[in-house]
C-alpha cells in the first residue's frame, strides 16, 4: 500500500491554531466575573428592600395598636354619654306628657301614661331599658323585672353589697341627677353580677327618679366591633393589609375581611391547616415578645394565588384584649427591579459576544485559505467515497480500499463496508419486525391511529378505531381529524398543548364524534415517534364512555343524597322557628274578636305560617320522595296568591296579565305543590323576559276533550283544569326542548337556577295524574300548559277543620323542651285546654323530676332533639321507671325517629312541629282517654 497522510494530525494542528485565536477562555472568565458582581449587587438590593419594608409594616402595626388602645380608653366615656342622652330623652317624654295632660287628666292617669310610654322602649340590642322609682323607694317602673314594681326597694343590694336604690335617691336629692356604678341583672343573660353604669334624673312633679343604665361589656364589644370594621379597611403599599387574631388562634380580621371570631385561623384558611398552625405559633411567640417581633414564612400572594412567596410580618400583642395585631409584606417584589438589572447585564454580555463573533469570522476566513490546499488532496479520495455512497442506495458493492491515500479515510472505508453488511442484515430484521408490528397494530383491543406531524393526515388506523368511529379504513386514511370532526375545538387545543409542552399525552379525557353522530368519551394517550424518517404521532383511544356514564349516575345519586341531608337540617330548624309564629297566631285568633281588622291580619299570618310548614314538608317530600296528602283544591285561589307574591318581586317593566276563571272546579291535589308549580312557571317566564322587559300571561280555565285542541289533550277525564303560563321572551331552542324536564339541565347563567325546577314540576304533575305541554318559538316566547283532572263530584270535598272544637282536660302533664320559647308556648296551649302543666327545659332535670314522683304525671310530652339526652333516650328512661306512662314525642325533624319507630319503643303519640292547637288537643285527649279505658279494664 502507498504511504498515506495522517489526516487527524493535520486537522489537530490547525484546530489548535483556531482555538488559540478565538480566545474563548478570556471571554468566559470575563462573563463569570461580570455575573459575580451582579449577584453581590442583587443581594444588597434585597437587604435594603427588606429593611425598608420591615420599617413600614412595624409603623403600620404600631399605628393600629395606638388606635385600639385609644378607643378602649374611651369605652367608659362613651357609655356615660349614651345613658345620659337616653335619660334626657325619657325625662323629655315624661315632662311632655305631664305638661300636655296636667289640667285634663288625673294624677294617676298621667303617671300611668308616662310609665306606659317608657315601659316598651328598648335600646342597645335590647339590653337597655328605663326604670322609675319614687323618692320613698317604691318602684314605679322596672321594665326588665315587672314583678318588682310596687315594691319598696330601699334595702335592695347588688352582689357587691351596695344599696342601689337608696344610693340613687341620695344622688337625686343632692344633685338632681348623676351617674352611679353597680352590678345588676341583664335581659337575656343569666345571673345578676353584670357591671352597669346608670344615670338618674329627678322628675320633680311626682318626686320620681327616672334612669337607665348600660352594661360596660356591651359597649366594649361594640367598640371592638367598630374597631375591627375600621381596621379591615386599612391598606398600604402594593398588597399590604392589617390582620388581627386572638391569642388562642381565633381569626378576627384578614385581608379586608371580618370573621366571626368563632373559627381558628387554620379553619378559615384551610387549604393547608398544619402550615397555618405553624405560622400562628410564630405569630403567638412574636406577640408574647415585649415590643413585638418579626416573623418569616412563605405564603400565597393575593395577586398570584397559584404560588407561594417569602413574606415577613411584624406582630404585636395586646394582652388586655387577648389580641395580636400584625402586617406583612412579600419579599419577592424586589425581584422585578433585579430582573431589569439582569436584562441590562445580558445586553452588555451580548455586545461582547458580538465582538467575539466578528473576531471568529475573521479567523475563519484566514483558516479557509489555509485549509484550501488540504481540501485538494482530499478531493480524489472523497470523490471515490461519493461514488460509493451514490451506489449504496441501490447496490451492495463495497469500497476498494487500495484507491484511498489518507489513513483516516481508509479506516472509514473499512467501517463503511462493515456498515453495508450490517445494513443488509438489518433490512431483513426490519421486514420481520414490520410484519409483527402490523399484526399487533391491527388486532389490538385499543383504538390506535398514526398521524403525520407535518400535515395532520391519518397515515394508518387499526380495526378497533374503525369499529369505534364506524368509519372504514379507506374513509380515514389521508384525511385529518379536523376534516372528520372527531374533536371539539377546545378539546383539540388541549390535546395539542399537552403534546407540545411535554412531548406526550398521558390519560387526557376527551370527547370524539363517531360517524353516526354519537359522542364517545375517551382517555387519550399520544407521543411522537419516527418511522422510516417520517415524524409521526402515535395516538391511543381508550373508550371510557361506559365508565363516564356510571360516574355521572354516581354523582347524581350523591348530589340527591346531599340535598336530602340538607333538607332534614333545614326542616328541623325552620319548623322550630315556625312553631312560635303559628302557635301565637292561633292563640291570638281565639282572643281577638272575629269581626275585627286585627283578626283578619292575624289569620293571614296563621295561614302563611301553615303554608310555610307545608313548604318544609314539600322540601322533605322532594328530597325523600315521601307520600303527599291530596285534598280538593281551588286552583284559582292558590294562583292569585302566587301572582301577588310574584308581583312584589318582579319589576314593573314586566307586565303580568291574568285571566283566571273564578268558577273553575276543584282538583284533587296538594296545595303547596300547586303553589310550587305556579311560582316555578312564573319565575321561569320572568327570567325569559327580565333583560328587555315583556309580558307574562297567566290563564286558568276549564276545558273539555272536544275543544278542538286534540294535540294538547293527554288526559282521559271528561273535563280538566288548564293552567297556562306564557311569556314574550327569547324562546327555547328546538334542539334542547326535549331536555328541559331532565334533572340538573339548565340554560340559565350561574346564580339563576339549579336545573331542578322543571323536573320537579314535571314529577308533581305526573303524581297528580296530569300532563304538561310546551310550545316555544325562538325570539317570540314560550307557552307552558299544565293539565289537571277536575273533581266534578262535590261529595269528594273534605270537612271544614275550623268547625272542629278543641278537646280539653284537667290532667297533670310533664312538658320537656330545651327551647324556652317553644316550651312556654306549648305550656300556654295546654293550659288553655285546661291541663296542669309542669315544664322542664333540660331533659336531665325532667328525668330527675319524674324519678322523684313518677305517679304525679298523667302524660309526658318531650322534644326529640335536646342536648345531653335526646327525646328517645329520655323516653326509654321514663318507661323503665314507670312502664305504661303515656308519652308524646314532638320534633321539627329527625332522621333518628319517625312515627313507626316511636310506637315501637312504647311512645303513644308522635307530633311534627310546628304543632297546631287542634292537633295537639286531639292527640292529648285521645291518649289520655285510651289510658283511662285501659285502667277501667
Amino acid at each position: 500500500m502507498t504511504n498515506k497522510i495522517n489526516f487527524i494530525k493535520l486537522v489537530r494542528v490547525w484546530g489548535a491554531i483556531f482555538l488559540v485565536v478565538l480566545g474563548g477562555s478570556f471571554i468566559a472568565m470575563d462573563a463569570i466575573e461580570t455575573y459575580r458582581d451582579f449577584d453581590l449587587r442583587a443581594e444588597k438590593i434585597r437587604a435594603d428592600f427588606s429593611r425598608r419594608q420591615k420599617q413600614i409594616i412595624k409603623q403600620e402595626v404600631m399605628r393600629v395598636v395606638e388606635r385600639i388602645r385609644y378607643e378602649q380608653s374611651q369605652s367608659e366615656t362613651v357609655t356615660r354619654e349614651k345613658i345620659k342622652a337616653r335619660v334626657d330623652e325619657a325625662y323629655a317624654i315624661a315632662r311632655h306628657i305631664y305638661q300636655q295632660n296636667r289640667h285634663l287628666k288625673s294624677r294617676t292617669d298621667i303617671q300611668r301614661m308616662i310609665l306606659d310610654a317608657l315601659r316598651p322602649i328598648r335600646f342597645e340590642n335590647g339590653s337597655g331599658y328605663y326604670f322609675a322609682t319614687r323618692l320613698d323607694g317604691i318602684e314605679m317602673l322596672f321594665a326588665d323585672r315587672p314583678e318588682m314594681e310596687g315594691l319598696n326597694l330601699l334595702n335592695l343590694k347588688d352582689p357587691q353589697g351596695q344599696l342601689v336604690i337608696k344610693d340613687m335617691i341620695e344622688i337625686a336629692k343632692r344633685s338632681g341627677e348623676g351617674f352611679y356604678e353597680y352590678h345588676w341583672t341583664k335581659p337575656g343573660s343569666a345571673g345578676n353580677d353584670h357591671k352597669k353604669i346608670a344615670f338618674i334624673k329627678r322628675f320633680e312633679p311626682y318626686d320620681w327618679i327616672i334612669g337607665t343604665g348600660l352594661y360596660v361589656n356591651e359597649v366594649q364589644k361594640q367598640i371592638e366591633t367598630d374597631l375591627l370594621s375600621g381596621i379591615s379597611r386599612i391598606r398600604f403599599g402594593k398588597e399590604g393589609y392589617i390582620f388581627i387574631n386572638r391569642l388562642n388562634g381565633d381569626a378576627l380580621v384578614s385581608n379586608g375581611k371580618i370573621f366571626s371570631g368563632k373559627k381558628k385561623l387554620w379553619e378559615v384558611f384551610n387549604a393547608n391547616p398544619d402550615k397555618m398552625k405553624a405560622i400562628f405559633e410564630k405569630e403567638h411567640r412574636a406577640a408574647m415578645t415585649p415590643g413585638g417581633d418579626y416573623i418569616y414564612y412563605s405564603h400565597i400572594k393575593l395577586s398570584k394565588p397559584d404560588r407561594e412567596a417569602p413574606k415577613v410580618s411584624f406582630i404585636f400583642g395586646i394582652p388586655e384584649l387577648r389580641w395580636l395585631v400584625g402586617a406583612g409584606v412579600y419579599l419577592d417584589d424586589v425581584e422585578t427591579e433585579i430582573a431589569l438589572l439582569q436584562a441590562e447585564l445580558n445586553s452588555q454580555v451580548k455586545i461582547k459576544i458580538g465582538y467575539f463573533v466578528l473576531i471568529v469570522m475573521f479567523i475563519v476566513t484566514i483558516f479557509s485559505f489555509l485549509f484550501k490546499w488540504l481540501s485538494d488532496k482530499l478531493q480524489s479520495d472523497l470523490n471515490y467515497f461519493i461514488s460509493f455512497f451514490q451506489k449504496a442506495a441501490h447496490s451492495n458493492e463495497t469500497i476498494d480500499r487500495n484507491h484511498l491515500k489518507f489513513i483516516q479515510l481508509d479506516q472509514m472505508a473499512e467501517y463503511a463496508n462493515k456498515m453495508l453488511t450490517d445494513r443488509m442484515q438489518a433490512e431483513e430484521a426490519i421486514k420481520e419486525n414490520e410484519n409483527k408490528f402490523h399484526h399487533l397494530f391491527d388486532f389490538s383491543p385499543q383504538a390506535i391511529a398514526l398521524t403525520e406531524v407535518e400535515t395532520g393526515q391519518l397515515v394508518d388506523v387499526n380495526n378497533k378505531l374503525c369499529e369505534l368511529t364506524h368509519y372504514s379504513r379507506e374513509e380515514l386514511i389521508g384525511r385529518t381529524t379536523n376534516e372528520m370532526e372527531f374533536y371539539s375545538v377546545p378539546d383539540r387545543e388541549r390535546f395539542i398543548h399537552a403534546l407540545q409542552s411535554s412531548g406526550q399525552v398521558n390519560g387526557l379525557e376527551m370527547k370524539f364524534k363517531a360517524k353516526n353522530g354519537a359522542h364517545l368519551d375517551a382517555l387519550m394517550f399520544a407521543r411522537f415517534l419516527e418511522i422510516s424518517g417520517k415524524a409521526l404521532i402515535l395516538t391511543i383511544f381508550n373508550d371510557i364512555s361506559d365508565r363516564k356514564r356510571l360516574e355521572d349516575d354516581l354523582r347524581r345519586a350523591q348530589r340527591l343524597e346531599s340535598i336530602g341531608t340538607l333538607a332534614g337540617g333545614v326542616a328541623h330548624d325552620f319548623n322550630n322557628l315556625l312553631f312560635p309564629i303559628i302557635a301565637m297566631a292561633e292563640m291570638l285568633l281565639e282572643d281577638i274578636p272575629k269581626n275585627s281588622v286585627e283578626h283578619g291580619y292575624i289569620k293571614e299570618i296563621y295561614k302563611a305560617g301553615n303554608r310555610a310548614s307545608d313548604l318544609v314538608k314539600q322540601i322533605l317530600a322532594f328530597s325523600r320522595r315521601s307520600e303527599h296528602k291530596l285534598i280538593p283544591v281551588q286552583i284559582q285561589k292558590i294562583l292569585r296568591e302566587a301572582l301577588k307574591l310574584s308581583r312584589s318581586t318582579i319589576p314593573t317593566s314586566v307586565e303580568i296579565v291574568d285571566e283566571i276563571q273564578d268558577d273553575c272546579a276543584m282538583v284533587l291535589a296538594d296545595p303547596t305543590q300547586i303553589h310550587q308549580i305556579a311560582m316555578n312557571l312564573i319565575t321561569n317566564a320572568y327570567h325569559a323576559v327580565d333583560k328587555h322587559g315583556g309580558q307574562i300571561m297567566v290563564r286558568l280555565a276549564e276545558a273539555a276533550n272536544d275543544d278542538g285542541d286534540r294535540s294538547a289533550q293527554p288526559i282521559e277525564s271528561i273535563r280538566y283544569a288548564v293552567l297556562s303560563v306564557a311569556d314574550t321572551g327569547c324562546g327555547i331552542d328546538p334542539s334542547i326542548l326535549d331536555k328541559i324536564f331532565e334533572p340538573y339541565f339548565t340554560t340559565k347563567e350561574k346564580g339563576k337556577g339549579t336545573g331542578l325546577g322543571l323536573s320537579v314540576v314535571y314529577g308533581i304533575i305526573k303524581e297528580h295524574g296530569g300532563d304538561i305541554k310546551v310550545h316555544s318559538d325562538v325570539g317570540k316566547g314560550t307557552t307552558i300548559k299544565v293539565f289537571l283532572p277536575l273533581i266534578m263530584d262535590s261529595s269528594d270535598l273534605l270537612p271544614d277543620k275550623e268547625a272542629e272544637t278543641a278537646q280539653t282536660g284537667t290532667e297533670k302533664i310533664l312538658l320537656v323542651d330545651d327551647d324556652e320559647i317553644i316550651a312556654a308556648l306549648e305550656k300556654q296551649i295546654l293550659e288553655r285546654l285546661g291541663y296542669d302543666v309542669n315544664i322542664r327545659t333540660s331533659s336531665v332535670e325532667a328525668l330527675e323530676a319524674f324519678r322523684a314522683n313518677p305517679n304525679l304525671y298523667d302524660l309526658v310530652i318531650t322534644d326529640m332533639t335536646m342536648p345531653n339526652m335526646t327525646g328517645d333516650q329520655l323516653t326509654r328512661q321514663l318507661i323503665s321507671i314507670r312502664p305504661g306512662i303515656p308519652i308524646i314525642i314532638c320534633t321539627g325533624f329527625s332522621e333518628k325517629i319517625n312515627a313507626e319507630s316511636a310506637r315501637a319503643m312504647g311512645v303513644k303519640g308522635f307530633l311534627m312541629k310546628p304543632v297546631v292547637k287542634m292537633e295537639m288537643a286531639r292527640m292529648v285527649r285521645q291518649i289520655l282517654d285510651e289510658k283511662k279505658t285501659r285502667t277501667k279494664k
